[in-house]
């Protein structure tokens, strides 16, 4: 995400195709030196946004967590309690518990966060002593990925490692990984069941797929130009991968931003012509539903930019707009809808759980609910519509 928050993300309305996604700046709030590393979304909907600022007394770069209440275009700085962190690496919401990592002074650091980022927790309860934080990712059972790396000399780079957590990120184990040509990790991503992950090799970058979570991958490079970077992956709300990287320019003295998108889970790639902004090294990419951010860092300063025409609408006719997540859930549920609707849950053997009437913006406390499979129908006169979500 860098990090990516699996949300059901639903968003139905007409299709509004363009040829290029143009960039609107969206700075309004950001201090001066802030550099974007990585973006997250919250289960409320929120974009939270891991930054860093250099600061002489610290010896490094102390991270930044910035907020974003209506959809990017402002931004606010959330205080946060003191970390061993100085060089921060990744970001995620598994519910609503927040996990960040990154390096420290003298090692690698995990941190989760229980009140949205203002207090936080050493979660490094299996990781060993050496492997850096690269980017997390959320299985669809709800078990957190961690891909870091490890330096070795015997393979002279950073060898990939995946960790994974079955309890929220309170304990981490590594999967065993199949050989690849990676050896400097950039990102990391779920598309249903299908993982993905991109990297620097010795001669040049490459994307892998995993059918078996995690241990045995296949080069996914289908389409990627020679000397692209692989800087970070995002779900757009049709199903479809979109991936920031960049490539080298000589005329533009540094790494000018390309997006890649792929509509076959990762099988093939295709450029998106991109307008032009400030950002010569890109850092980080999210969906928050049809709007696409992007940040990173341009020759005088950091900047983050947003899209609206992304061509990665999903349309249904007669349907308005809303979220469900997240997905997995634990004690709450969000519906960010805009018109109110019945709410029909029930469980797989189709025993009713509740049947109500729901206004817009709605939330559910599922502290109740029992652990397993549940088909939440939203109807009004328009339409009527099921999704399948899993309580933790």
């Amino acid at each position: 995400m860098r990090n990516y928050f699996l949300f059901f993300l639903f968003f139905l309305f007409q299709i509004n195709c363009s040829s290029q996604i143009n960039w609107t700046l969206s700075n309004s709030g950001m201090p001066s030196g802030y550099s974007i590393i990585d973006f997250a979304l919250a289960p409320n909907g929120d974009i939270y946004l891991l930054s860093s600022l250099y600061s002489t007394s610290a010896s490094g770069f102390t991270p930044k967590l910035m907020k974003s209440t209506d959809n990017g275009v402002n931004w606010s700085e959330i205080n946060m309690s003191t970390t061993n962190i100085n060089s921060p690496g990744s970001l995620i919401f598994k519910g609503e518990k927040l996990l960040f990592g990154g390096a420290g002074s003298t090692d690698y650091y995990i941190y989760s966060s229980e009140d949205y980022g203002e207090n936080w927790t050493l979660s490094n309860s299996g990781m060993p002593s050496g492997y850096s934080i690269i980017d997390f990712a959320l299985a669809p059972n709800g078990d957190i990925y961690l891909l870091s790396s490890l330096y070795s000399t015997s393979a002279s780079g950073f060898t990939p490692k995946l960790m994974k957590s079955t309890d929220n990120g309170v304990n981490w184990s590594e999967i065993n990984m199949s050989t690849t040509n990676i050896n400097s990790p950039g990102s990391l991503i779920f598309k249903g069941e299908k993982l993905l992950f991109g990297g620097t090799g010795s001669t040049d970058y490459y994307i892998y797929s995993s059918e078996d979570y995690g241990e045995n991958w296949t080069l996914s490079n289908s389409g990627m130009p020679s000397g692209y970077s692989i800087i970070d992956f995002a779900l757009a709300p049709n199903g479809d991968i979109y991936l920031l990287s960049s490539l080298y320019s000589t005329s533009a003295s540094g790494f000018t931003p390309k997006l890649m998108k792929s509509t076959d889970n990762g099988v093939n790639w295709s450029e998106i012509n991109m307008s032009t902004t400030n950002i010569n090294s890109p850092g980080s990419l999210i969906f928050k539903g049809e709007k696409l951010l992007f940040g990173g860092t341009g020759s005088t300063g950091y900047y983050i930019y947003s899209s609206e025409n992304t061509n990665s609408k999903t349309e249904q006719n007669n349907i308005s707009r809303f979220t469900i997540g997240p997905n997995p859930f634990f004690n709450k549920l969000y519906f960010n809808n805009t018109e109110n609707y019945n709410l029909l849950i029930t469980k797989v053997d189709g025993s009713i759980v509740l049947n109500t009437q729901i206004q817009s913006n709605y939330i559910l406390n599922t502290t109740d609910f029992e652990s397993g499979l549940y088909l939440i129908s939203l109807s009004n006169i328009n339409s009527l519509t099921t999704y399948k979500l899993i309580k933790k």
